[in-house]
């Protein structure tokens, strides 16, 4: 318990990481709605079904290995304003399935979609590391993963209501709307994301490159025909996960 309120007040003490995992919660209850639900359906409804959906998922995965590759040459001197200024990319992802647009298109907007989502996962990790102290940043971190997954559910519950109703089209309207506002938001509103500098005294580690990579290779293989595979951890253990938690 002691480390459970050390950890708390050591997250909120930090108005730019409260406002950081806000922001991520509500871009990712629109994310994994579209990836879980929304694409799918939009995919065999609109499109060439599960054939076109593998084809746009590993376009994803390719994109999350040049995401890495890029990741681990960039220095940014801002990393925070770096990281999420990347991000509208899911938004015209979202809202060219939402159209749709023809299956290459799709294929490229869904490798520029996954190289920024690793880019903007490893800048935000390498801003924990640099500006949490040490001795507390692995129970900050844990706040940080919580509140980043805390609302994925919550939109696999009601997209699926929602596309019902709505259809698929105008639901991926909707969720890229607010994929968008949220990072754009983050990106061009906080100060923090253009006070926040970067810190030679952090390292990419290989053992730390070589798991991302693993994960981006995870991803480029279809988990199956009509379900594509969010990224994160627990990938590697063929689940899904609400959320990608920076390593």
């Amino acid at each position: 318990l002691a480390d459970l309120r050390t950890g708390w007040s050591e997250f909120v003490s930090r108005r730019w990481m409260v406002i950081t995992v806000v922001c991520l919660s509500l871009f990712f209850l629109s994310f994994e709605a579209f990836l879980a639900v929304i694409a799918p359906v939009q995919m065999k409804e609109a499109l060439g079904g599960a054939s076109d959906m593998a084809v746009m998922m590993a376009g994803w995965g390719t994109g999350g290995l040049l995401g890495m590759i890029l990741a681990i040459r960039l220095r940014p001197s801002r990393p925070m304003l770096a990281a999420w200024a990347v991000m509208p990319a899911h938004a015209v992802w979202m809202l060219g399935v939402a159209v749709p647009l023809g299956v290459p298109l799709l294929f490229v907007l869904a490798v520029v979609s996954g190289a920024c989502i690793d880019l903007t996962f490893t800048f935000w990790g390498t801003v924990l590391q640099t500006h949490v102290p040490g001795d507390v940043v692995s129970r900050v971190g844990s706040f940080d993963a919580l509140g980043v997954a805390l609302l994925g559910p919550v939109g696999l519950l009601v997209a699926g209501p929602l596309t019902d109703s709505f259809g698929a089209s105008s639901t991926g309207v909707m969720a890229a709307a607010l994929a968008g506002q949220s990072r754009a938001r983050l990106a061009f509103s906080a100060s923090f994301t253009r006070d926040i500098v970067s810190s030679d005294n952090v390292l990419v580690t290989p053992s730390r490159w070589f798991m991302r990579v693993s994960m981006s290779i995870v991803r480029i293989c279809p988990h199956s025909t009509t379900e594509s595979l969010p990224p994160g951890p627990s990938s590697l253990a063929g689940t899904s996960t609400c959320c990608e938690y920076p390593l």
